[in-house]
């Protein structure tokens, strides 16, 4: 299995967009999302964090599928447009998601820069 993709988006606020991220984890896609019951997406470290149990299910959500390299998988979904992220770059942006094999977390190792316009 090769490194796992690169991830660089826009996000623009006030808008409705929608970012669709297939994600990796141990050098594998994780093609089915149906198990996890939280996600939590790290813009900067800690300062800015966006959590699915607090922002809720039109903010972040896993219930969405894609054709990904002629496989149907499940998608982190993220619309961040309205959450007040100060406008910026920001790289190495980290996704955990849980379930009930991750009760503590998977942190998912695809690098992620995403941009605040």
């Amino acid at each position: 299995m090769g490194c796992p993709e690169t991830i660089a988006a826009p996000i623009y606020s006030g808008r409705d967009n929608v970012l669709n991220l297939v994600l990796s984890a141990d050098g594998v896609v994780l093609a089915d999302l149906s198990g996890v019951t939280r996600a939590v997406v790290d813009l900067d470290g800690g300062t800015t964090v966006i959590d699915s149990d607090i922002a809720g299910g039109g903010v972040i959500w896993w219930t969405d599928t894609v054709s990904h390299r002629g496989a149907t998988v499940d998608v982190l979904s993220l619309q961040l447009g309205d959450q007040g992220i100060t406008a910026g770059t920001y790289s190495d942006v980290t996704v955990v998601i849980y379930d009930s094999t991750y009760p503590n977390g998977l942190q998912v190792e695809n690098p992620i820069t995403l941009t605040m316009h």
